[in-house]
């Protein structure tokens, strides 16, 4: 109470509450209005991965979307195992405060998307490795993954604009490889390289 009483006599002092700006229109944050925001028809790209974090997360809660079915593909592909029966979360927290793009669990697998609204290119590939190195290791620690049916499947999604030259990718693999192998726990461990590129109105999800 003596925080929301100081709170309250500071913002009518210093006129924080300005009633024209109560007034104006909030816009509602939908597929389509991101969509637009970032004018994907024309520019192809998304401004800010926020932006595109926010974009895959509403489609992942549409059931009907085109993308829905793409990553549902894509998880029963290499994890048997589907969106129906998962929990989807933004920024999820791996155990020491790391957080994700976008975590998709289910009971048999975890599955981080790490994404990026530009092309693969070898500037961008040293951050890749430490993304990739903090989910390999945090997964097996995490507190929202129950310890006790710890998933035997870990999939690391590198999505992209573009995955750029053979020799970076063979790069980023080689370094997910070794970090894996690091690794004595029994689960298997896999990397999937997409690209997104939108078109008509649908985020389009293809590996590379």
């Amino acid at each position: 109470m003596a925080i929301l009483d100081t709170l309250q006599k500071f913002g009518i002092k210093h006129k924080i509450h300005d009633p024209k700006k109560l007034d104006l229109e909030i816009a509602e944050v939908t597929r389509e209005y991101i969509w637009q925001k970032n004018r994907l028809d024309k520019k192809r790209q998304f401004t800010s991965e926020s932006d595109f974090e926010t974009y895959l997360l509403l489609s992942l809660k549409n059931k009907d979307s085109s993308e829905y079915k793409t990553v549902n593909e894509l998880m029963a592909k290499y994890s048997g195992n589907n969106l129906v029966h998962s929990a989807i979360y933004n920024q999820f927290i791996f155990g020491n405060a790391y957080p994700a793009d976008l975590v998709v669990l289910t009971d048999g697998s975890i599955n981080v998307f790490e994404l990026k609204r530009d092309r693969l290119t070898s500037i961008i590939a040293n951050q890749i490795e430490k993304e990739m190195r903090k989910h390999l290791y945090y997964s097996l620690l995490s507190e929202r993954v129950l310890q006790k049916n710890v998933p035997k499947v870990f999939n690391f999604y590198l999505v992209c604009f573009c995955q750029g030259s053979r020799r970076t990718r063979d790069s980023v693999l080689n370094v997910y490889e070794s970090l894996r192998g690091r690794i004595e726990y029994p689960r298997k461990n896999n990397l999937i390289f997409l690209e997104y590129e939108p078109r008509d109105g649908t985020l389009f999800l293809f590996q590379a």
